[in-house]
């Protein structure tokens, strides 16, 4: 096994070191984008991401080496959809304190719904999947000629082999044959990733 595996296996218990700058970067990489995605599903303006992004990072980091998922009979997803939610509503709270009175009713019934921690767990989850399922179809790419990709992406869209095929000017089991390839090797490499990047 190669040592980028070997190291990502553990990212999340070696971020728990507060000392290990390099964990806390390949952490930081990884769950950014998806923080950044909750936050939009949660109705946060795209000026106000990057810094609530910032504050739960923060936060993330001051708290992870705390965090003990058997021991409190919790998921890493979990924890971290709950400490979302509880910088998110601290964010709101601080930006209600610089905008009238009526510019915070209408924002906090417009635009920043305060969601449920369960209405919160879905949305983090379908969008935990995304994340990784998008991840996982980056790193896999240069495994496969682009035809491969293509067909898979294509199966993706709903394309039948055969309609696939004649997009591509290859015969439909061909198709199937690529197709599948692609998918063994995207499951294997999302099963890699749950392991590098949950508890």
């Amino acid at each position: 096994m190669s040592d980028r595996w070997v190291t990502r296996q553990t990212l999340l218990q070696r971020a728990k070191n507060p000392d290990d700058a390099k964990a806390w970067n390949d952490f930081v990489k990884y769950y950014t984008d998806f923080i950044h995605v909750v936050l939009h599903q949660m109705s946060f303006r795209i000026t106000e991401i990057d810094d609530v992004t910032q504050e739960i990072l923060v936060r993330i980091w001051q708290h992870l080496s705390t965090f003990n998922g058997e021991k409190h009979k919790t998921k890493f997803r979990t924890w971290l959809s709950a400490l979302i939610r509880n910088q998110a509503i601290n964010a709101i709270k601080k930006n209600q304190r610089y905008e009238t009175k009526r510019e915070m009713a209408t924002n906090l019934h417009e635009e920043k719904q305060i969601i449920s921690q369960p209405e919160l767990e879905k949305i983090v989850q379908l969008e935990w999947e995304t994340h990784i399922t998008t991840l996982a179809l980056n790193n896999i790419k240069t495994l496969f000629t682009g035809v491969a990709i293509r067909a898979f992406e294509l199966s993706l869209a709903g394309k039948s082999a055969k309609e696939i095929g004649g997009i591509l000017d290859i015969n439909p089991e061909s198709v199937r044959t690529l197709k599948n390839r692609v998918k063994l090797r995207l499951i294997k490499e999302i099963e890699q990733l749950r392991e590098d990047l949950e508890f």
